[in-house]
């Protein structure tokens, strides 16, 4: 990609693209990959970031192994640079570390921080898009806008709190320190830890230099930091001749060295990061579907396949590959669901659903195992079930009809979303369900003779309606939203934590317009001493 970015932002990309950051799995793929990329740092598909196949959330605590994100590709290939671990316990990102001298470990995989703006490359499986299939999602239509997760310059890298530019290009002390100055504001790199100066040291090579100029100056009979840091103790190299110059280099082992100010050396500049910034989920995408269309009403997700047209087993057989199976439609609410998903896109004339009577013999159930009770077919002929005995929806009508198995047309994937369920404190959760003009009770038993009686504590609460298939409902008025009302959790914690019973009733509150809301509570019973959170 031309373009440089964190991390995050070019799996992003890459993912638009329908593939992913490359993966690098054998020494022939790294030699193509390295010439393709010239003699640039290069991300590639490893980090120690919680991802999936659609996105990464932040690094979590702890010691954590760096891991492909391309979930799909089994690792049987490293060439990692001999001076850094395949762990890391902060966020950390892995990138190839393009260099020109020996010492340096040229061409090893380092990890370092994921704000870095590096180059990338993406890859996509050679029969990703076989017979004309979509190959990406900015084929499907849907809005793509660039994210940007990195917090330094073009190329540049980051390094805890500041970045650091690597300079090729030869010049004086004073010459680079002028560069550095009119490179927004930085100064030649001030060298603060031994940790730095390894990391200035395995980078520095790449740029041309084996002892670039960093920002120590002899002033007067002293030696300070350009960038003013208060100086400390130097870590100068052993056996350090002296009075060699009042200017000085970074030597290989990470130390410096001083030299005559004139001489031309490549050089380092350093200078804070950008402002941090949250990086918001990317349009189009969520945290329960990834890349799916969301139905927020419901656990599923769906998807699409417009192109290309394939055979009832071709199509579930894709379905399956992707985590879900064919659609499956058990309620008028997902049948007006579904039409109006394809109304606004181009699509076939009919859709394969998850019906073959020679797979699903008695015809109690979906394909994907939800029950069979909801039927919408075209007419009153069922079909000619041994000469077509799949199942397809028309787009034309949104009526269902048997078809020949072999017809090649679209279909659409469902598959259940990543919905968070609450956790679960102990053995001995309760969970309660309150429907419409309904009431409940919370209670805390002893579990046997001299056992003390608990106390409540409510562990999550929610109140509204988020899904058809709870406290179902038959109104012309229910229009498949999400709906929840706030602060309901802190409002039953105050009513009922710490108590042995409560009496639960649904609110009366307008906030949440949804016909026939409902109470849906998780609760423990606390036997041990200490505090009801409210």
């Amino acid at each position: 990609m031309e373009t440089p970015n964190g991390w995050l932002g070019a799996r992003y990309d890459c993912l638009w693209e329908g593939g992913d950051l490359v993966s690098i799995t054998s020494s022939y793929e790294e030699s193509f990959v390295k010439e393709q990329m010239g003699d640039k740092p290069f991300w590639i598909g490893l980090s120690n970031l919680n991802c999936d196949m659609a996105w990464c959330q932040s690094f979590e605590a702890g010691e954590k192994r760096l891991s492909l994100s391309d979930t799909g590709v089994t690792p049987t290939y490293a060439n990692w640079d001999s001076r850094q671990d395949r762990s890391s316990d902060h966020e950390s990102c892995a990138y190839v570390n393009q260099g020109v001298h020996v010492d340096s470990q040229p061409g090893k995989w380092r990890h370092g921080s994921c704000g870095s703006s590096l180059a990338y490359m993406c890859e996509r499986p050679l029969d990703a898009c076989p017979d004309g299939r979509l190959c990406s999602y900015k084929d499907y239509g849907i809005g793509y806008n660039r994210v940007e997760t990195s917090y330094c310059d073009t190329g540049d890298f980051l390094y805890r709190d500041s970045c650091y530019h690597f300079e090729g290009m030869k010049r004086t002390w004073e010459a680079a320190e002028r560069f550095c100055e009119e490179w927004n504001g930085g100064h030649l790199a001030s060298v603060l830890s031994w940790d730095e100066g390894q990391f200035l040291a395995a980078h520095a090579p790449y740029a041309g230099g084996v002892q670039s100029w960093v920002g120590l100056k002899k002033n007067k009979d002293n030696f300070e930091w350009s960038d003013a840091t208060p100086t400390g103790n130097i870590a100068w190299v052993r056996n350090r001749p002296t009075g060699r110059g009042d200017c000085c280099a970074l030597s290989p082992t990470g130390q410096v060295a001083d030299w005559p100010c004139t001489n031309i050396r490549s050089f380092i500049c350093k200078k804070a990061k950008v402002q941090e910034f949250l990086l918001p989920p990317p349009a189009g995408w969520s945290a329960k579907c990834g890349w799916w269309p969301d139905r927020s009403s419901s656990d599923f997700c769906y998807l699409i396949q417009r192109r290309p047209t394939k055979t009832w087993k071709e199509a579930r057989d894709d379905c399956l590959r992707r985590g879900g199976d064919l659609l499956s439609i058990t309620n008028s609410h997902e049948q007006a669901f579904i039409q109006s998903l394809y109304t606004f896109l181009p699509s076939s004339p009919s859709l394969w659903l998850g019906v073959n009577n020679n797979i699903t013999k008695d015809g109690s159930e979906w394909t994907d195992g939800s029950p069979f009770g909801y039927v919408l077919m075209d007419g009153d002929d069922p079909g000619d079930l041994s000469g077509a005995p799949c199942l397809s929806l028309l787009t034309s009508n949104g009526r269902w009809k048997f078809d020949d198995c072999r017809k090649k047309t679209g279909y659409i994937c469902k598959k259940r979303g990543n919905t968070p369920k609450p956790p679960q404190p102990h053995d001995g959760f309760k969970e309660i369900l309150v429907c419409d003009n309904h009431s409940a009770d919370l209670v805390c038993e002893s579990e046997g003779e001299g056992q003390k009686q608990g106390r409540i504590s409510i562990q999550s609460a929610f109140y509204g309606r988020r899904s058809d298939d709870v406290c179902l409902v038959d109104s012309d008025s229910y229009d498949d939203e999400y709906c929840g009302v706030e602060g309901i959790l802190s409002y039953y914690r105050k009513m009922c934590n710490g108590h042995q019973k409560c009496h639960v009733e649904l609110l009366e509150d307008d906030s949440c317009p949804a016909p026939s809301k409902y109470l849906e509570m998780v609760y423990s019973c606390e036997h041990k001493g200490g505090l009801y959170v409210s």
